[in-house]
């Protein structure tokens, strides 16, 4: 402010200073009320900028921290729009072009190709059509015929057998009655190459097997009050339960019915007082004179026959893999006996297999296999009858038929079949090869996809379908080669069987896993929004000091 002062100097007119007195008065002198105006405009300009500068200031930490609170909030969903391959604040628009650039038309030609020719293979080793009458047909005549067992007048079938008299009644009845039926539905007898038909049409290939396993009879202990000979309740043997690989199981050779043995016991000869006391001392027994010569008879082999026996043969003799019945785990080893081609031959051998009780009480499982063939669809029925002999006593019987189309390039339309499995072949190693250029232009991060493993359990699984499809073949040229070589015998159609039903289990798991997979990844359900912070204006604040 300015200050006002009077100067000192030479004395001046009365009209002179009156004149000046009334100009200037006010100037030298201003008033209290003007000062006070001019200070208080002053001031409250200064206090008004101060707080709009506060109140911007406010506002802006105020958006700052919503912009934050926003952008944490949608953390999780930017992360996933972000790993999908967008931009964090792409549009929906932007998003849809993304996935249209993404999505490559060879490729998906090349999958689509893929996957009709795979679905046009997996259909073409599925019969639907025959496949279920064919095993019905087995079923209705054979397993569910009715016999009447010897001792009884109620009628069984095969799902009913409980004993071991059901098992040989069975095997007597139905069993030997539709494989070997030589007379016709009239009564008249058939011709010879007519012969082993089921219901006339199903030619049994090759000769039927019996196999059986055993365990030994002192494979566990019995308790000492059940041991000793004078007991009441003696208890000589004790057969343990059947465990595949255990030392208890059998592999010595079954002794059959002995001629010689009960020819001596019909006799009734006995040893002398004598003799027993001879014996008795641990000298040998000294029969009686009149017995002698009965007993040389009795040895003569000639006219009473010899002691029956059926010799072990491991899995390598059989031809047989391990497989699992209703009560446990099987191997290929065991006591077998091929039947004869005529029904009465089977007849014959049958009661004499009974008759040397080749399923007694330490034979833990028998089962029956067969082929049967049926030229006018072309397929294949294998089955297994299996009977197993429970530690608790009782007889559980089971039954395996599989329905198998196995000629597959054996027909007028073989190469049908044959031009898809080599398209099929042709493309999954140009997806193969497509995958190792994936894998060597991403490196590890190719890795880091789900549907890359995604698609490399696919291409592994219809390799192992491949793989099975070819030890099918062996397996049928193998059987072919040796019925070939020895016509009649046995024909071992279980391994081609095992492979041909996992070829379909795999297939079907394939067909699953091609199916479900899809190109691109999903975008997200909601494209999030942009951070708010990028939205906000830049908000300067100028602070002015006043001195």
């Amino acid at each position: 402010m300015r200050s006002w002062s009077q100067k000192s100097g030479p004395s001046r007119t009365g009209s002179q200073e009156s004149g000046r007195t009334g100009s200037f008065a006010s100037f030298r002198r201003p008033s209290l009320s003007r000062f006070s105006g001019i200070f208080a405009n002053t001031l409250s300009a200064g206090l008004a900028e101060a707080h709009e500068n506060a109140k911007a200031e406010a506002k802006a930490l105020k958006a700052e921290a919503e912009a934050k609170a926003d952008d944490a909030k949608a953390g999780k969903a930017a992360t996933r729009h972000e790993r999908a391959g967008y931009e964090p604040d792409a549009t929906r628009w932007e998003v849809a072009q993304t996935i249209r650039l993404k999505i490559d038309p060879p490729s998906c030609f090349r999958y689509l190709l893929f996957a009709v020719v795979f679905t046009s293979c997996a259909l073409s080793i599925r019969d639907a059509r025959y496949g279920f009458w064919y095993q019905n047909m087995l079923t209705e005549t054979m397993l569910r015929a009715e016999f009447v067992p010897r001792d009884t007048v109620v009628q069984r079938t095969f799902e009913s057998i409980e004993s071991v008299q059901d098992v040989w009644h069975f095997l007597q009845g139905p069993f030997l009655n539709s494989l070997y039926r030589e007379v016709s539905y009239s009564g008249e007898p058939l011709h010879p190459r007519d012969h082993h038909r089921v219901l006339g049409v199903s030619r049994v290939v090759g000769k039927v097997r019996i196999q059986q396993v055993r365990v030994r009879s002192n494979g566990c202990n019995v308790q000492k009050q059940f041991s000793e000979p004078t007991s009441p309740a003696y208890i000589p043997h004790c057969y343990p339960e059947w465990t595949l690989g255990s030392s208890t199981i059998e592999q010595r050779p079954l002794l059959g019915y002995d001629p010689v043995a009960e020819c001596e016991a019909g006799l009734g000869c006995e040893a002398s007082e004598a003799g027993a006391q001879e014996s008795a001392q641990g000298g040998a027994a000294v029969l009686r004179p009149e017995c002698e010569a009965q007993l040389r008879a009795c040895n003569d082999s000639v006219s009473h026959g010899s002691v029956r026996s059926y010799p072990y043969a491991d899995a390598a003799a059989t031809g047989l893999q391990p497989f699992d019945g209703w009560f446990g785990q099987y191997g290929g080893g065991g006591y077998f006996v091929d039947l004869p081609h005529t029904q009465a031959g089977v007849r014959t051998l049958l009661s004499r297999m009974e008759q040397d009780v080749f399923f007694d009480l330490g034979t833990r499982a028998m089962w029956a296999d067969f082929t049967l063939f049926n030229a006018n669809v072309n397929r294949f029925l294998v089955v297994r009858l299996l009977f197993e002999r429970l530690e608790g006593g009782g007889v559980q019987a089971t039954a395996d038929s599989r329905s198998l189309h196995l000629l597959w390039y054996k027909g007028e339309d073989w190469l049908l079949q044959f031009l898809p499995e080599c398209v099929l072949m042709l493309l999954l190693v140009l997806y193969v090869l497509r995958e190792f250029y994936e894998m060597r232009k991403r490196g590890r991060s190719y890795f880091d996809s789900f549907w890359n493993w995604w698609d490399w359990s696919s291409v592994a699984l219809v390799i192992a379908a491949a793989v099975c499809r070819y030890q099918q073949f062996r397996g049928m040229r193998a059987v072919e080669l040796h019925l070939e070589a020895a016509l009649g015998t046995f024909a071992n159609f279980r391994a081609v069987a095992v492979y041909a039903e996992s070829e379909l289990s795999i297939t079907a798991v394939s067909a699953f896993m091609i199916y479900i997979k899809v190109a691109p990844p999903p975008p997200p359900a909601h494209t999030p929004p942009p951070p708010l912070s990028s939205r906000l204006p830049t908000l300067t604040l100028n602070r002015r000091s006043t001195s």
